[in-house]
């Protein structure tokens, strides 16, 4: 016997999972915005640590794409 939740229930978690996306892409913003102000001080010793910002942004942005999907999967089984 399959066990399906209440419409109401995916509904909710579905805009769970929307507000997380949205505040994740504020911190997303905030990384790249360190990454391009990092970069424009052009200082060698720096580099690494624009590089780890990117990174983390990059790694971020793809989270983000996973929830958003994820979201868009429960809009469809509700």
């Amino acid at each position: 016997m399959e066990h399906t939740l209440p419409t109401t229930h995916i509904q909710e978690m579905q805009q769970d999972v929307h507000d997380a996306a949205r505040q994740l892409e504020m911190i997303y913003q905030m990384l790249r915005g360190h990454a391009l102000f990092l970069r424009s001080r052009n200082i060698d010793h720096l580099i690494d640590d624009v590089l780890l910002v990117e990174n983390q942004a990059g790694s971020l942005a793809l989270t983000i794409e996973d929830l958003k999907g994820t979201a868009l999967r429960m809009e469809k089984a509700a």
